[in-house]
């Protein structure tokens, strides 16, 4: 647990350090930012989720912190309107860190079957998972009871949550991992919070 702290917030670094973006990612912005908005899919062997979203300097930069081999965290996306994101990563920025749409992927283990007692459901073992990691679910903040909802025909958690932004945020367990999507926004009318609704919808697992 203490090494899954410590990966989560490199995580939060990646978000919250402006001299971080500028040491480890402006090259990477520089190569894979083009001059117009294109949808651009992530689907890769070693990931088993696929999602798409506006690429390009008027759309979104995806940014992918690393992770560690073994651990609870597998793989994590973020994603940043590039205007902020290049705003961001001077030196004479100030502030707080922009609204992001963050993807995380978590092992979740199968559920170990114990002699005389009834196996739980998949939504209520999704959900005492996010009971007993509410520093990574935002559990603890939830504005309103969750709904159940589909993503790509797998069953999962949805409820929205307060923080430095609003957040919107979906819970799925599939295939042995915990996939949870969140949007942060200011207003539902923001371009940020279309495009991660967007996101949602194009899931496939």
């Amino acid at each position: 647990m203490k090494t899954l702290k410590i990966i989560i917030l490199a995580v939060v670094l990646v978000i919250a350090s402006a001299t971080a973006y500028q040491l480890v990612f402006k090259n990477l912005l520089e190569d894979r930012t083009i001059s117009r908005v294109v949808q651009e899919t992530v689907s890769r062997p070693d990931i088993p989720v696929a999602f798409s979203y506006p690429s390009g300097e008027a759309g979104m930069t995806l940014i992918e912190p690393p992770t560690v081999d073994g651990e609870m965290l597998n793989h994590a996306f973020i994603l940043m309107r590039t205007e902020a994101y290049r705003e961001y990563q001077t030196n004479d920025f100030a502030g707080e860190a922009p609204a992001a749409i963050s993807l995380f992927m978590f092992n979740f283990p199968e559920q170990a079957e114990a002699e005389n007692v009834e196996p739980i459901g998949r939504i209520a073992r999704l959900q005492n998972w996010a009971l007993d990691n509410q520093s990574l679910t935002s559990f603890d903040s939830v504005e309103n009871t969750p709904d159940i909802v589909e993503l790509d025909g797998v069953k999962a958690l949805r409820y929205t949550a307060e923080g430095a932004f609003n957040q919107d945020i979906y819970l799925a367990a599939y295939s042995g991992n915990i996939y949870m999507f969140v949007g942060q926004y200011e207003s539902v009318e923001d371009d940020i919070y279309t495009v991660f609704q967007e996101l949602v919808a194009s899931i496939s697992f």
